[in-house]
């Protein structure tokens, strides 16, 4: 996308907002005309539309900048802040003689963090296999030879991730490849389209326009879903709203937006990004000499595993349920904020059913595979002649004692998860033990699940050791700092849990999700200021955090892991 499309769409999110509160037909039109908006009109192959030149990191694209240019963005992220200071001071006064501690600004604290981190962070975790690595390392250099942007950088790594379509590019050129897709993937080509797709979407600077998004969710007007969601509250229990219950209104109309932002308009630009980076990796693929046929083997393979998973309204279906059931519970119990949060949550997942209808969400496996074959039969049919598969070094390397034994002690993981999600622990845990051998001993997915299966069996000291021994690993993630600092707290281990959280704390820079765990340390501590200020920090600038970041100024902690 360009640059000018992306600041024009900015504007649209309020807008969306509205049209959310207008009924079905006024926004679902809207909708379609946004998306409209963003049609890729190419008359030529992708990679020949681009620019030549150095590559430039996203981030430093001053007209996205919301620190420089554009004056609009500045004065509306000014008065958000100030907005919610006032708010924030207004109801959380700090204690006597402790002082207001600094005032927080925008600048001060990032809600982006490096591509590595955030791949870390993700439940499934970065698999630490060199072998691997270096392979994939050496099908991007072979790609990016024929980029029309040079200087493109790329950090190729596995995450534990079982879906096949997972892949991502992170803003820094930071790329994660499912293992799920390497155990399936039959040949180099494949691989090549797969990397190809994810190069691109870097060359092209798709991070422009999502970074975007991630920031305007913090300055999208909320009035008017939070209207509606105390409306609906008020007729479902006939309640008086007091000022502690107004505040959980607004906590819910920002998880509201928040949604908004990140999967109905930035889905519009992710589904036109999709196309742009299926036909420049196509093009790659081409210009390094791979079989083209790859690409639509590998998106063939990805279609009939979605087919094998769930379908997104069967998902929807059953979360469904459970939001009226704990609507209801929480209705009869007189929870307000239980209900708030069963309704916000059912609300959310309407908004996204609506979207998926209109065609806002990725585009679907099968109509990539139609627009990349017309994409091939105009620019490379007459001629690309025949070429073989590059399968023989890839298929020794997969085929190889140490990788069969990383995909199937994963493949073990994975079906611990789906066992203990359905309550069958026993079989879980017949599996656990082989999930955590050979070289997976240490690594996070496996031992995590193993410390789940041990915490369901009773077995604490087990449970506890598990996680400690994913924390002594290559690549613990976040969750397993975590889970260990929880651990420790409720068995009365300040020490140990203070240390991991401070270890968590510098390696996942400052993230979001420590903020409760690090404000009731600062309470533990009797340092009110800290913790004043953490809090302040959560409830401005991490806003989905802001009922845990409350409830540990408070001196509350009802934490538990599993």
């Amino acid at each position: 996308m360009s640059r000018r499309r992306a600041v024009a769409a900015a504007g649209l999110i309020p807008l969306l907002c509205v049209a959310v509160m207008l009924g079905r037909p006024a926004h679902a039109d809207l909708f379609k005309w946004v998306g409209d908006q963003f049609e890729a009109d190419a008359e030529a192959p992708r990679i020949s539309l681009v620019e030549p030149g150095p590559w430039v990191p996203a981030l430093e694209e001053s007209t996205l900048s919301m620190d420089s240019g554009g004056e609009g963005g500045q004065r509306a992220r000014d008065r958000f802040l100030r907005d919610e200071e006032k708010s924030y001071e207004s109801r959380h006064q700090p204690a006597a003689g402790a002082g207001g501690g600094p005032k927080i600004m925008a600048e001060d604290v990032s809600v982006l963090t490096d591509g590595l981190t955030a791949l870390r962070k993700q439940n499934s975790g970065v698999v630490p296999d060199r072998s691997l690595k270096r392979y994939l390392d050496s099908i991007a250099e072979r790609l990016l030879v024929y980029s029309p942007k040079t200087n493109v950088p790329f950090d190729i790594r596995i995450t534990g991730d079982r879906a096949i379509g997972s892949a991502e590019a992170l803003q820094d050129g930071v790329i994660g490849i499912p293992l799920g897709a390497l155990q399936v993937a039959d040949s180099e080509d494949e691989l090549a389209f797969l990397l190809g797709h994810e190069l691109s979407h870097v060359i092209l600077g798709h991070h422009d326009s999502d970074w975007m998004a991630r920031h305007n969710k913090r300055l999208v007007s909320i009035a008017e879903i939070g209207i509606q969601t105390s409306f609906e509250v008020a007729q479902r229990f006939g309640a008086n709203l007091n000022e502690n219950e107004i505040r959980w209104l607004a906590f819910a109309a920002s998880q509201a937006s928040i949604f908004l932002s990140d999967n109905v308009l930035s889905s519009s630009w992710t589904r036109e990004h999709e196309t742009e980076a299926d036909e420049m990796g196509l093009d790659l693929m081409i210009a390094a000499g791979y079989n083209p046929d790859g690409a639509f083997t590998l998106l063939e393979r990805m279609r009939i595993w979605e087919q094998s998973v769930p379908s997104a309204e069967e998902r929807r279906a059953k979360q469904r349920a459970a939001f009226d059931e704990k609507i209801g519970a929480s209705g009869r119990a007189g929870d307000l904020s239980g209900a708030l949060q069963g309704v916000l949550g059912r609300g959310v997942d309407e908004v996204k059913g609506w979207a998926e209808e209109i065609g806002a969400d990725h585009p679907d496996t099968g109509e990539r595979i139609d627009h990349l074959a017309d994409y091939f039969g105009r620019y490379y049919a007459d001629s690309i002649d025949g070429r073989p598969f590059q399968d023989r070094e890839w298929k020794s390397l997969r085929n190889s004692a140490a990788t069969k034994e990383l995909i199937r002690n994963y493949d073990m993981s994975w079906q611990i998860e789906a066992l203990l999600e359905v309550g069958e622990v026993d079989r879980a845990a017949r599996l656990a033990g082989g999930a955590v051998s050979g070289p997976t001993r240490s690594h996070a997915l496996p031992r995590m699940n193993f410390a789940r299966v041990r915490k369901f069996q009773g077995n604490s000291d087990k449970a506890r050791a598990n996680l400690r021994l994913g924390l002594g690993g290559d690549e613990p993630n976040l969750k397993l700092y975590k889970w260990a600092v929880i651990d420790d707290l409720n068995n009365n281990k300040r020490v140990s849990a203070f240390r991991t959280l401070e270890a968590a704390w510098t390696r996942f820079k400052q993230p979001p999700e420590l903020y409760p765990l690090k404000i009731y340390k600062a309470v533990l501590q009797d340092d009110r200021q800290e913790a004043a200020s953490l809090t302040r920090t959560c409830r401005i600038i991490f806003r989905d955090n802001s009922k845990p970041c409350l409830a540990a100024n408070n001196g509350e902690l009802d934490m538990d892991w599993n």
